[in-house]
């Protein structure tokens, strides 16, 4: 699949990486918008994310595979993604905080995140912080019409305009 790894301060590329699986309390999600945060930003301006991540923790798309032990998902499911991952077995994870989680992970942050074809997801760790989303088209998100830099001069591929 293709995915926008970071590779260092000013230094983002879209390359092959293997399609994700499904592993235990995970679900694979076919990507379908994925926001550029003041943090991607600031992470390709300063080198703050570790080489190799695929970023992107801002996104949506359709469940496309389920692993063992998630329940209450189905695949076609259309999802908007939360970043923040708790443990879910902290003090703070047990009592319904997931916010202040002690070991909080961060999709697109601390591991591979969305902007990729596919994206893998821990619902059962999070369940509380994810939701159902209806299928909406978002305003800024057109097929490119030109052969831009934006779109690798690949005229009707999906851009974001920002």
């Amino acid at each position: 699949m293709k995915a926008a790894v970071f590779l260092g301060a000013g230094s983002i590329e879209v390359r092959d990486v293997p399609d994700p699986v499904a592993e235990a309390g995970e679900v694979v999600i076919r990507v379908g918008y994925c926001g550029i945060c003041g943090s991607d930003l600031e992470a390709y301006a300063t080198g703050m994310y570790e080489t190799g991540l695929i970023i992107g923790h801002e996104f949506a798309g359709t469940i496309v595979q389920i692993g063992p032990g998630v329940s209450g998902w189905q695949v076609g499911d259309r999802v908007v993604v939360s970043d923040a991952v708790p443990c879910g077995e902290c003090p703070s994870c047990r009592e319904g905080r997931l916010d202040a989680c002690e070991s909080l992970t961060m999709i697109g942050v601390t591991h591979d995140g969305g902007m990729a074809s596919t994206s893998s997801s821990r619902p059962a760790a999070s369940a509380a912080c994810r939701q159902k989303s209806p299928s909406v088209r978002a305003p800024w998100l057109s097929r490119c019409r030109s052969r831009c830099t934006v779109c690798g001069g690949r005229a009707s591929s999906w851009v974001m305009w920002l």
